[in-house]
C-alpha cells in the first residue's frame, strides 16, 4: 500500500460544516457587519436571543460556527434573514442618494446652491 493510497485518519468528534455555509455565514457577517463582523454578530444576535435579550452571546461560538466547529442554531437563520433585508433596504437608499449626489456633482460641481441675499439678516455673510 502506498502512503497515498492509506485511508484518511479519522476525526474524533463531529465533521466539520460544508465549506458553503460557513463562506455564507461570513458574507452575511461582513455584509451586515463589516470585516471584523465576529464580536460585532455576537452582540447583534445576544439581543435578538429567543431566550431573552442580553448584552452578548459569547464571540467564541460565533468564531466556532465561523469555523465550521459548531452548527449555527436554527433561530439565528431567520434574524440573519430579517437583517440582511433590512441592510439590503439601506444600501439601496445610500445607492440612490449616491446617484444623486453624482448628478449635482455633474451639474454644480461642489458649488453650494446661491443664496438669495433677501433671506439673510444684517450679520449673515454670503
Amino acid at each position: 500500500m502506498l502512503p497515498s493510497d492509506k485511508p484518511p485518519a479519522k476525526r474524533i468528534g463531529r465533521p466539520p460544516l460544508p465549506p458553503t455555509s460557513t463562506t455564507v455565514l461570513a458574507q452575511v457577517g461582513r455584509l451586515i457587519l463589516g470585516r471584523e463582523w465576529q464580536r460585532p454578530m455576537a452582540r447583534l444576535l445576544g439581543q435578538l436571543h429567543p431566550e431573552g435579550p442580553r448584552e452578548t452571546m459569547d464571540p467564541r461560538l460565533i468564531q466556532r460556527w465561523a469555523g465550521g466547529l459548531r452548527r449555527v442554531p436554527e433561530w439565528v437563520v431567520p434574524k440573519l434573514t430579517e437583517l440582511l433585508e433590512m441592510r439590503a433596504v439601506e444600501l439601496q437608499r445610500q445607492s440612490r442618494e449616491a446617484y444623486e449626489l453624482a448628478e449635482q456633482l455633474k451639474h454644480h460641481g461642489l458649488a453650494e446652491p446661491p443664496v438669495d441675499p433677501s433671506t439673510l439678516d444684517e450679520y449673515d455673510e454670503y
